[in-house]
């Protein structure tokens, strides 16, 4: 998915600025086994409205920190997530993740990186939609933080 969204003074902004999100998720599957990756990149050309900012942390992005825990104009996250089905509607997985955020895009270093990892249980409450009760435990900074929801991450 890519967003592209610009704020001027001709869209009745008091402040100016192009902000691109790119939310790209990949799939691997054998039997009961898959394997989900996910990149995710927000691009922006001046500084962003703090509600618009992108942020490290939160249930869907780098589980394990709260959300904005890191935020800034520009962010760049991988994520890997294995997941398993036990038996009957039951499952797990287990994912680790890494991110950054940056004042301006070529800021991103590998001095900044942030890690957080952590597994999780699945009950699926609708088969034929493939829908998830989400229950995980995320790790970083050295926290751990739980994360009940409905449906994957990505």
């Amino acid at each position: 998915e890519l967003v592209v969204y610009r704020d001027d003074k001709y869209t009745g902004s008091s402040f100016n600025y192009t902000r691109i999100a790119l939310d790209v998720a990949k799939y691997f599957s054998y039997r009961e086994n898959i394997l989900a990756l996910n990149l995710y990149s927000i691009y922006s050309d001046s500084d962003l409205p703090f509600f618009q900012m992108g942020n490290l942390g939160g249930m869907k992005k780098m589980r394990g920190f709260y959300e904005g825990r890191y935020r800034d104009n520009n962010l760049l996250v991988f994520q890997a997530e294995y997941r398993r089905h036990l038996f009957w509607q039951l499952g797990f997985t287990i994912f680790g993740d890494i991110g950054q955020v940056a004042k301006r895009y070529d800021q991103f270093n590998d001095k900044n990186w942030r890690y957080t990892y952590g597994g999780g249980l699945r009950l699926m409450i609708d088969k034929k939609q493939k829908v998830n009760l989400r229950i995980d435990v995320g790790v970083g900074d050295k926290k751990v933080l739980p994360y009940f929801t409905i449906a994957e991450a990505f």
